[in-house]
């Protein structure tokens, strides 16, 4: 499959706009037409843009991944459709008060990371990837 502008576009507008203020990525979304990044001969389209870091969307793969300003790649989501759903669930979480306790706040984690790792079990396979690190935050009450 191609990820072209209009297709990562499609999915991206599948999230609304809570799951845009809920994904756990600082940075600003990006709309089509998509700025192309080639990194080692390889096609991204640039989906959010921070200072620090890129996300993209590997066109032919579908991976959706971290590329930060030197260059090294971490794995967000292993496909643009489950970066979707995971964002959609993540977006859940706006409506749980703030003033829940310790242990409320981590059986909702720990339930959303069941959920999230059946989207895209990779997308957990190291503990510094995105969705962990944002669970783990959620925890703390970050």
């Amino acid at each position: 499959m191609n990820y072209t502008d209009e297709y990562i576009s499609q999915k991206l507008c599948g999230i609304g706009k809570t799951g845009f203020k809920a994904a756990p990525i600082a940075g600003i979304w990006q709309d089509a037409p998509y700025q192309e990044l080639v990194i080692n001969q390889q096609s991204f389209a640039l989906i959010i843009k921070d200072v620090v870091f890129n996300v993209v969307v590997d066109r032919i793969r579908g991976n959706v991944i971290f590329i930060d300003n030197d260059l090294n790649i971490s794995l967000i989501n292993s496909t643009l459709e489950q970066f979707c759903r995971c964002a959609i669930h993540w977006g859940k979480i706006l409506d749980v008060p703030e003033n829940i306790s310790d242990e409320e706040r981590e059986e909702i984690a720990s339930l959303l990371k069941e959920d999230l790792m059946k989207i895209d079990e990779p997308a957990f396979e190291n503990e510094n990837q995105l969705w962990p690190v944002a669970i783990e935050e959620f925890c703390y009450g970050m």
